[in-house]
């Protein structure tokens, strides 16, 4: 991922559709008060994903990658998603 992604306190979505190159994986809900947005920027790069770009439009999350990662990602989002 390059660079962190900014969000404003004006953002008060609590729920983020996520997508990886236009494909809905499923939902981000941020359910704790520490937990934010970038936490799965972060929880990409970790598991080795540093070619993804992601960025926000209002509700929207939405990872661009190359098509050879897109289907990696998708399973490793579906994953980590239906466990938080």
């Amino acid at each position: 991922m390059q660079g962190r992604l900014n969000f404003s306190s004006e953002n008060t979505h609590e729920r983020y559709e996520v997508y990886v190159n236009g494909d809905f994986v499923g939902y981000k809900i941020l359910s704790k008060q520490n937990e934010e947005l970038v936490d799965l920027e972060d929880f990409l790069h970790k598991q080795g994903f540093s070619e993804a770009k992601a960025h926000i439009d209002k509700s929207h999350y939405e990872i661009k990658t190359d098509k050879d990662s897109a289907e990696r990602i998708k399973k490793v989002l579906e994953m980590y998603l239906q466990q938080r």
